[in-house]
């Protein structure tokens, strides 16, 4: 068994059959299953914390966070994920998903444990910048769970072990893309013009554009901004 998450159990197995009598070339998939009653607890739980968040807003100094905002938001894109994605179909239920079995080596190997390699890091650095930005800009199509447990790397096989680990660019694999989140075109707009102004290393309009990224400000943020 594969590590388990807060929401599902990750098994490995061998697929030999995707349909019934219909036998095909095996091999490895991941098999994820919710842990029993995980759907149940998430909803009470957002109730609850639904509540709370809702109470702030009648706190004048912390409705600028709008935090009952964020929890719907929050709502929404795990609803996406413990409903998990389709992938090998007709392997799928509400409550089982059958997908692809990735291999590859947590990112936390690479960033701590990998001692004098820059080349690598500033590759990984690199690749992970990049990818991000699209996912921001481009696509508007967000990961919203990017841990070092979701994102491996893979090296190209080499003949030699220490040509592959020096020489070899790396790639990166984005495991469980079941928490998603898009940007609003204002936020969007807000977005590209943040990156801008700190590229211009311009600190005071990098302010103004995080808060306009909040759009109901308290009259006191108001007054400092």
């Amino acid at each position: 068994m594969s590590p388990s998450g807060s929401v599902a159990q990750v098994h490995r197995a061998t697929l030999r059959f995707c349909y019934p009598d219909q036998k095909m070339k095996p091999i490895f998939v991941a098999v994820k299953v919710w842990h029993p009653g995980v759907g149940e607890a998430i909803r009470r739980d957002f109730v609850i914390i639904n509540f709370v968040a809702k109470i702030s807003n009648l706190v004048p100094t912390l409705k600028w966070l709008r935090l009952d905002e964020s929890v719907q938001y929050r709502f929404n894109i795990l609803s996406k994920d413990v409903s998990f994605h389709i992938l090998l179909y007709p392997l799928v239920h509400h409550v089982v998903l059958v997908e692809n079995y990735e291999y590859g080596e947590s990112v936390s190997h690479f960033v701590n444990e990998l001692e004098g390699n820059n080349q690598i890091k500033s590759a990984l650095a690199h690749i992970g910048t990049h990818a991000l930005l699209k996912m921001l800009l481009v696509d508007n199509f967000i990961h919203a769970d990017m841990h070092p447990g979701n994102i491996l790397v893979r090296m190209a096989k080499n003949k030699h072990s220490h040509e592959r680990l020096f020489k070899s660019r790396p790639h990166l694999v984005f495991l469980d893309v079941g928490m998603t989140a898009e940007l609003s075109k204002s936020d969007r707009l807000n977005l590209l013009d943040l990156f801008k102004v700190v590229a211009l290393r311009d600190g005071r309009t990098a302010a103004k554009c995080t808060l306009s990224l909040s759009r109901n400000r308290s009259a006191r943020t108001q007054r400092h901004s």
